[in-house]
């Protein structure tokens, strides 16, 4: 009973993270997305025929050795507790003015992904693999902040953007931000 109770209090935890997280609560501790193009949720994401736990894209960070699936919107793998997640506000890469919000756990967990996400500097690139093409993105700015503050993330006009958010020890936030510099066609 009590086991059923505590996944019950996760699960409800996470949903207030995530409604927090898009609707950018000035006095709370997350991050605000802008992007007008988007709706409450993207629905590109959801648009392929895909199953349930299929990953979606390839996420390569060549500087921490990390290649990592990122799952759909609607995989029950796309969670922090599981995997890097694709958080809800984002858009697809090969769509104008693209903003891609991506998550994950640092620590010394085997879900720590993220876990040297401060190590990276201006000028390091990340690659995103999805439908086909590498999109090449390349670090424009590092921010460090509390995890109690609020953040907002605002992607120049005309530019394809990613951001890589992660914790940094228990008072501390590392937030990555990312121009998609080139896109390359697999063959």
């Amino acid at each position: 009973m009590f086991l059923k109770r505590k996944g019950h209090i996760f699960k409800s935890f996470i949903l207030l993270f995530l409604i927090l997280l898009i609707s950018g609560q000035k006095n709370s501790s997350i991050v605000s997305f802008t992007n007008n193009q988007r709706n409450s949720l993207t629905d590109s994401f959801y648009q392929k025929d895909i199953t349930h736990n299929s990953f979606y894209m390839q996420l390569e960070i060549p500087k921490l050795a990390l290649n990592q699936k990122i799952y759909a919107l609607d995989s029950n793998l796309n969670q922090i507790k599981y995997n890097v997640t694709l958080l809800p506000a984002s858009t697809l890469p090969n769509v104008e003015n693209s903003e891609i919000f991506l998550a994950a756990h640092a620590g010394s967990s085997k879900i720590s992904y993220f876990q040297n996400l401060n190590l990276l500097i201006e000028g390091d690139v990340v690659y995103l693999i999805y439908d086909g093409y590498k999109y090449t993105y390349q670090v424009k700015e590092i921010k460090i902040t509390s995890k109690t503050n609020y953040v907002s993330i605002q992607a120049k006009k005309g530019s394809k953007t990613l951001t890589l958010i992660s914790c940094l020890g228990k008072e501390k936030r590392v937030i990555v931000s990312l121009e998609q510099t080139e896109v390359t066609q697999l063959i």
